[in-house]
């Protein structure tokens, strides 16, 4: 009885007005009375101070006075375990007066009673920072953001690209711009109309597609705040939201969690990374916040979406199961998360065509060579859509590839620094397979464009030496090679 009225007062409960109109009997010292209400406690016994104890009749039920303080320590134990001795053997016996013991010990010590400030820290000190270095400069159309010219996007996309304003900021927080992202019309379009339209967008594919890069470089574009919520099994609401920690000071203080952080900065692209791996209750945190925009934190705090938050949704399925079985713990999601989303898009490699344009006009490799690049990085995402490799070859290691052939390095050493080297384990040997099957005169012919001052050449037939001999850098040095390796007639 005396913990339940310790316990209340320490959550701030009134008990005492429980206890009055409850239909129990209690027996409550008067310490304990005057330590959850004093005032109260006074006013009942004024005019006796030899009171002891105040005892509330209604319906009379079994009560027991506790008497635990300032008793003996070993009475306690040999009171707690009387109703199980002789029940159990002894050895069993010992276990649970060891277990006991640390019990009867508190239970005989005066009761304290501790009371403590709590400070509620309503906005962590990250989002305060934030939301003063990003400051909105105006707005733009999508044409002028991603530099497209007035030819490109066609009749699909050229209103969306002209139309749409999207918000431009300056803040300390926001990505460099990555020269190596390839941006297409359509995806542009279709993320710069959701931002203007307050829309939140959901981006799909396999892994390696640059559907994390395309929010990156959003705002990157746009001068805004970042940030990614990177998700998996053990990400808790609390995460999310934000909870209560202890304080060096000794109280109780809320820190924020990643979304309340996001969503109290202006401006802010918001990047939620594989929500296919939450469990239903963080996810039904998203759910809310997604469709209400706005946060109820356990403070009582209401926190609004601030203004121009664009939030973008990454994902290796489409919301609804991984049909390829790559995608390990992934899980679909229930319907209503998933038309949170206005549009849904998927990303994918360039076509063969704009890659090979692409490889060749960032890295100065000329695009016959470029095709060699292309056709290699398109045979291994093919080997992955079948099951037989981990990750493809993405267009960043083609661009890594054809800048280091571009440095002087040849083709074959190109490959291997920058495609095999690093590349997942299981992936190996398949790679190196690919490579013996597509690549055995290519590298030669590659070394040979670029040995030929960017002009193209006719591809470069095998020459037979003995031994590793160095790669030939061109059509006229293997000849040579060839002549020089056949004896003399006589």
């Amino acid at each position: 009885m005396d913990e339940i009225f310790n316990a209340c007062d320490a959550l701030g409960i009134d008990a005492l007005s429980i206890v009055t109109n409850a239909s129990v009997s209690v027996r409550m010292p008067r310490a304990k009375f005057q330590a959850l209400d004093t005032d109260e406690a006074n006013k009942t016994s004024e005019g006796d101070e030899s009171m002891n104890e105040t005892t509330i009749e209604a319906a009379p039920v079994a009560s027991a006075d506790s008497g635990f303080v300032g008793r003996d320590v070993e009475s306690l134990i040999v009171h707690a375990l009387s109703p199980v001795e002789g029940l159990i053997a002894d050895r069993k016996l010992a276990e649970l007066r060891a277990l006991v013991a640390p019990l009867a010990q508190a239970a005989s010590k005066p009761v304290e009673i501790v009371r403590e400030t709590v400070k509620l820290v309503e906005t962590s000190a990250l989002s305060v920072a934030a939301a003063g270095v990003s400051t909105k400069t105006g707005e733009k159309n999508a044409r002028a953001v991603f530099g497209f010219s007035k030819s490109e996007g066609g009749k699909d996309f050229k209103a969306a690209l002209d139309g749409a304003r999207i918000a431009v900021y300056s803040s300390a927080l926001t990505e460099p711009i990555d020269p190596d992202f390839i941006w297409t019309p359509e995806l542009a379009a279709v993320l710069s109309a959701a931002d203007s339209k307050r829309q939140n967008v959901l981006l799909y594919g396999a892994a390696g597609t640059g559907k994390t890069s395309a929010a990156m470089q959003y705002a990157a574009r746009t001068g805004r705040p970042f940030m990614r919520i990177a998700f998996d099994r053990t990400t808790e609401p609390a995460d999310l939201k934000g909870g209560r920690y202890p304080s060096e000071s000794g109280g109780i203080d809320w820190h924020d969690g990643n979304l309340t952080r996001a969503f109290r900065v202006p401006g802010m692209v918001l990047l939620l990374d594989e929500p296919t791996l939450l469990r239903s209750g963080s996810l039904a945190v998203l759910q809310t916040a997604l469709d209400t925009r706005r946060l109820v934190l356990d403070t009582g705090e209401v926190v609004h979406a601030a203004p121009d938050l664009f939030v973008i949704a990454a994902d290796n399925t489409d919301l609804t199961g991984d049909a390829t079985g790559r995608y390990i713990d992934t899980a679909p999601v229930n319907l209503a998360f998933g038309d949170r989303f206005a549009w849904r898009f998927a990303v994918d490699y360039l076509p063969e065509a704009k890659e090979i344009d692409a490889i060749s006009t960032q890295t100065g490799l000329h695009r016959e060579a470029s095709k060699y690049l292309v056709e290699y990085a398109t045979k291994t995402r093919n080997e992955a859509n079948g099951g037989t490799l981990t990750a493809p070859v993405t267009t960043r290691r083609l661009l890594a590839w054809a800048r280091a052939v571009m440095s002087g390095f040849g083709s074959k050493y190109a490959f291997k620094i920058s495609v095999l080297q690093g590349c997942d384990a299981a992936d190996s040997e398949k790679l190196r397979e690919l490579e013996r099957a597509t690549l055995e005169t290519g590298h030669k012919t590659i070394d040979a464009i670029r040995e030929n001052n960017g002009l193209p050449v006719a591809p470069v037939a095998p020459v037979e030496t003995q031994g590793e001999g160095p790669d030939f850098l061109n059509e006229k040095d293997a000849r040579a090679a060839a002549d020089f390796s056949t004896p003399p007639s006589i």
